[in-house]
């Protein structure tokens, strides 16, 4: 009788109904889900920050970049701009204006000491038979103390005849000559293959090269020198 109470008791003792265990799994593994998820998403926020670093870093040293770059520009800018005011400049006070366009050729220009002797003018005098009195060639050479001649030298870059160079040499009118009789009675050569006068006004004095007597190789190529003189004086101008 007793074993059979016992029984009884022990069948009657109150237990979990299986739902609550259902509900208690599913919560579980919410709250593990949830970990994981959360795991996870710290996880990628951390390397999107990380990407975003990255990103940001690049981006900043693009940045650099581009402002060197824009320093670099603006410096080569300001470069140009002051060459092309000096290149301004220069034209502006240039003793010659000419054009040289569709002429193959090259020109150097220099500045050099007035080289003149009072010697050597009149020796030039006496070949053209210019008559002047003694000691003029002398105060000549001293109104011209301490002068600078610029010198143009074009050199023919093309298929041509020798000569290939012609120079045109300028200096300041401190003579105050009026006319051209008097700038060529004073600096003119009547010797072939020397130098002549060409122009002048209250301001410059021009001097030019000969291109010689003309002579062909007969190759029929033209003499470069002459071709250069021919598109110069065309247009040339004393400024």
């Amino acid at each position: 009788m007793n074993e059979q109470t016992n029984f009884t008791t022990i069948g009657n003792k109150p237990h979990t109904p299986i739902y609550i265990w259902i509900i208690l799994v599913i919560l579980l593994f919410s709250v593990a889900g949830s970990g994981t998820l959360y795991f996870l998403q710290s996880m990628s926020t951390k390397e999107t920050t990380k990407s975003m670093q990255t990103q940001i870093a690049s981006l900043k040293n693009d940045v650099a970049k581009l402002q060197q770059e824009k320093i670099d520009l603006d410096t080569n800018l300001q470069t140009t701009e002051n060459k092309l005011q000096e290149a301004t400049f220069v034209s502006s006070t240039d003793p010659l204006f000419y054009s040289l366009d569709g002429v193959l050729a090259t020109v150097k220009k220099e500045i050099v000491p007035f080289n003149y002797t009072a010697e050597n003018l009149e020796s030039r005098a006496t070949e053209c038979s210019a008559i002047h009195e003694t000691g003029y060639f002398d105060n000549l050479i001293n109104t011209f103390k301490d002068t600078n001649i610029i010198v143009y030298t074009f050199t023919y870059t093309g298929e041509g005849q020798a000569p290939n160079s012609y120079t045109l040499k300028v200096l300041p009118n401190k003579m105050r000559y009026k006319t051209f009789y008097d700038f060529k009675n004073d600096f003119d050569m009547c010797a072939a293959g020397g130098e002549y006068t060409a122009r002048m006004d209250s301001k410059w004095l021009l001097i030019e090269s000969s291109c010689g007597s003309g002579y062909s190789d007969g190759s029929e190529k033209r003499i470069g020198c002459t071709e250069i003189r021919e598109k110069i004086m065309t247009n040339l101008e004393l400024n």
